[in-house]
């Protein structure tokens, strides 16, 4: 790693796999326990599978400029160094530093400061700022980084009682421990499909654990009994392979899965596919083989599968 400036002498860093807050100033609370992350840009370290260490920046301006500063301890001791970064088109930028350097020094902070005007400017946007240390042993990053505030947690592409245009639905989960508002956020696959969640500005919150449903259909009387949280549109699931991507407000992805026709994930048609307990993250979760089908019938005259808006059947 180059610095432009040093206000002490070079060293080695490491860090750890943790959550990044976004704040609006320099250092704001306990790095024990920070502030529920916010919508916007988030920095996270994580270690590499060939024991580096890497640090990213997601969510910020295309093209923005900013800088990286760090120094030794949990709060801003007076910066050790500081370097320019500039983001890509996607508004992320990222740094890896070989494995000698990670295992040197643990306990650093690192502050991330952007905007999206010239270099020059003496006004800095936002600033983004995690606690890092050394990553635990043989800790690997995901192929593609997923915040999983919420997750993806069950879903019926293929209901059999009812067709696939008045039947289908997503079940998120809050995973976190506060409340998150996902109106302004995006559902969307790798083609064409898209849509805005919206509320006429209400806010949608889930609570910590909440099961909320999203469906093509919202009246139970028409699309087999299923109790609908909020109505989409714009979006189908394929009954054969397709993806689900969901992104918040700052266009930071927040969770994906993808897939496949039966090959590696469940698929039988009228049984949805719900997430094993054990695997409520966003890593595990893009693994088929952490997806079983539901066993309990939706109710009513429906004899399809599925747990909408609660807690999934486990996977045997």
């Amino acid at each position: 790693m180059k610095f432009s400036e040093w206000k002490g002498g070079p060293g080695p860093l490491g860090w750890i796999l943790g959550m990044a807050v976004l704040t609006g100033a320099a250092w704001a609370g306990d790095p024990a326990a920070p502030p529920a992350p916010s919508d916007g840009p988030e920095l996270v370290a994580f270690a590499s599978g060939d024991g580096g260490l890497c640090l990213r920046l997601e969510g910020g301006p295309a093209f923005g400029v900013g800088r990286l500063l760090l120094w030794e301890g949990a709060g801003p001791g007076g910066a050790r160094a500081a370097q320019m970064i500039r983001l890509g088109s996607d508004g992320s930028w990222s740094e890896r530093w070989p494995a000698a350097a990670a295992r040197a020094v643990g306990g650093w902070s690192a502050r991330a400061e952007v905007r999206g005007g010239p270099p020059m400017a003496s006004t800095w946007g936002v600033q983004v700022t995690a606690t890092i240390g050394l990553p635990p042993a043989g800790s690997a990053p995901p192929s593609v980084w997923q915040r999983g505030d919420v997750l993806i947690n069950e879903f019926m592409k293929d209901p059999a009682f009812v067709s696939d245009s008045k039947g289908e639905w997503i079940e998120l989960y809050n995973a976190t421990d506060h409340v998150v508002n996902i109106e302004g956020w995006v559902l969307r696959d790798r083609g064409s499909n898209y849509h805005l969640i919206v509320n006429g500005g209400q806010r949608i919150e889930l609570t910590p654990g909440e099961h909320f449903v999203l469906g093509i259909n919202d009246d139970p009387l028409l699309n087999g009994g299923v109790v609908v949280d909020y109505r989409y549109s714009s979006f189908t699931l394929s009954n054969g392979a397709d993806e689900v991507l969901l992104y918040n407000r700052g266009g930071l992805l927040i969770d994906q899965i993808e897939y496949d026709d039966g090959v590696q994930w469940p698929d039988s048609a009228g049984r949805s596919i719900s997430l094993s307990a054990a695997a409520q993250n966003a890593a595990a979760n893009d693994l088929g083989a952490n997806w079983c089908h539901s066993s309990v019938a939706l109710g009513g005259s429906n004899p399809d599968q599925g747990t909408p808006g609660l807690p999934n059947d486990p996977c045997r």
